[in-house]
């Protein structure tokens, strides 16, 4: 009765057609074990849990959060902008003029620049004196209004001018008289300090700091700015070599929130004059095409992309790309570590429906890394060691629900028969004692199988993963049929640790 090893696939999304074998990684990420005597090579672990931190004050979503050099937290939800304190509380500090859409945050050591799409608001460290930014008022008539992006490099503020090829800068935020003769205060905005993206005539959409530079993303093309300290002529320059042309999807309106960078790297979705689309990170100032194809089928088939909404974390030696996807309702995310992608969801236990995922806006604050909510006026941390998500409000919490597919055993065309078949999981796991809702203890995944490469599958059934200190429990499944393109679906919503090593099947084969 051979034995043999199914793969548990390593490129998920990879393709787009179930008949060569498109692979669905939800809610696990993979890991690689670094030691040639590991168990497996490779194998999957589950995302961290979401627990509730604090709520702010008011019940609006979560537009954007930030962690400044001096470790102060901010964020705001709904029209309030708020810091939050080590002792998780919140303090409001003002309202903004909009209620929705993302919030940007920068400083540069002695102000907090806030931008919603409307206006401006600075924010004094030291003093704690809050403006509103007024373009009318002497000595701002260089603030656009309506800016949706705003970065600092070297002290100076930058942001965009919607709708125009324009960004404008402050004077820069230490002290110093410039060769013009105009102390620096980085909260005044000389109407003079305005530059251009040059290169190609597309506006700008979106502006990231990467390498201490200013990428400017237009709907065809990037171009990226220095600053050449020339004080006379104009402080940033473009720089020669570096225009990009791969641009970045916008929305309706014309912007772009998914762009974001992860040390030297910028990561966008990208789209050309041909008609490209996908998702680019930068190699240099050369663009590299990272999203694969069941990635961007999936976006294709989305009503937006456009809406995305993307940002950058690292977290247990990993670090990611995560897009929200609003219209679409779906949440992809990219290892920059492995080069992989999987997909998170969240789980509405009452109504046995997924979504995207709640997480949004990461920033690291007091020793935790923290993600706001995209539902509600909630701030959650992620804890590997927490296997659920906090529902808003304490109105209970959802259990995550893994799930990943394996490639079609394909069998070289053989028809075989799968007499069994033994998931390697983190064996062992269950809870001291149950959760409320009765389950914890003898945890268990679940098995079901295709055999029309995914397009249908059989009822699940369940194989327990083992009760707390039964490592060397075997999970096993008999009678599983007869199949040239059998196709394995694993999936766990027990609120324990997860781990799927790998999946080992007792095969037979059969003349046909």
């Amino acid at each position: 009765m051979p034995t043999q090893a199914i793969p548990l696939g390593s490129t998920p999304y990879a393709s787009p057609w179930t008949s060569v074998g498109r692979e669905r990684c939800e809610n696990l990420y993979l890991e690689r074990a670094g030691s040639q005597t590991a168990k497996a090579q490779e194998f999957y672990i589950r995302i961290p849990g979401l627990r509730r931190k604090i709520e702010a004050t008011n019940a609006a979503a979560c537009r954007g959060m930030f962690t400044a050099s001096n470790g102060r937290v901010f964020a705001s939800f709904g029209q309030g902008v708020f810091e939050i304190l080590a002792n998780w509380t919140m303090t409001h500090l003002f309202n903004l003029a909009t209620f929705t859409g993302p919030v940007r945050f920068c400083e540069n050591g002695q102000y907090l620049l806030v931008v919603d799409g409307a206006d401006g608001w600075t924010l004094q460290f030291s003093t704690g004196t809050i403006e509103t930014i007024d373009p009318d008022s002497d000595g701002n008539e260089g603030f656009p209004r309506g800016a949706t992006h705003c970065i600092c490099l070297d002290t100076y503020f930058l942001v965009n001018d919607p709708g125009t090829n324009r960004y404008n800068w402050s004077n820069p935020g230490y002290s110093l008289m410039t060769s013009a003769g105009i102390s620096g205060s980085g909260g005044h905005w000389n109407g003079l300090n305005v530059a251009f993206k040059i290169a190609r005539p597309d506006n700008i959409v979106a502006i990231v700091d990467c390498q201490n530079m200013a990428w400017l993303f237009g709907a065809s093309s990037i171009e990226v700015h220095y600053d050449s300290g020339d004080y006379d002529t104009g402080v940033w320059k473009r720089y020669e070599s570096a225009i990009i042309e791969i641009g970045c999807v916008v929305d309706k309106s014309g912007k772009a929130s998914h762009p974001a960078k992860y040390a030297n790297n910028v990561f966008w979705i990208g789209s050309d004059k041909s008609g490209t689309v996908g998702v680019f990170m930068n190699e240099g100032f050369t663009p590299r095409r990272i999203s694969v194809r069941g990635i961007e089928q999936a976006m294709a088939q989305m009503s937006e992309i456009g809406d995305a909404i993307g940002f950058t974390f690292a977290e247990n030696g990993h670090a990611f790309y995560l897009l929200h996807f609003p219209a679409g309702d779906r949440t992809f995310v990219y290892d920059i570590v492995t080069g992989t992608w999987h997909e998170r969801t969240y789980l509405f236990r009452e109504m046995g429906t997924t979504h995207r995922w709640r997480g949004m806006y990461p920033t690291q604050a007091f020793g935790s890394l923290i993600f706001g909510d995209n539902s509600a006026n909630s701030v959650h941390a992620s804890d590997q060691f927490y296997y659920q998500n906090d529902d808003p409000q304490g109105s209970g919490v959802n259990y995550i629900r893994s799930v990943k597919t394996t490639p079609i055993g394909f069998q070289s065309g053989r028809f075989v028969r799968y007499l069994s078949i033994q998931p390697i999981f983190a064996q062992g796991q269950g809870l001291p004692v149950d959760t409320p809702q009765g389950v914890g203890v003898d945890p268990t995944a679940e098995i079901a199988y295709s055999d029309d490469a995914g397009e249908s599958w059989t009822q699940e059934r369940s194989v327990h993963i083992g009760k707390r200190g039964l490592y060397s429990h075997r999970s096993r499944l008999t009678t599983l049929g007869s199949s040239r393109n059998r196709v394995w679906r694993i999936s766990c919503t027990s609120p324990v640790r997860f781990l799927l090593i790998g999946l080992v099947a007792n095969i037979q084969g059969v003349d046909r």
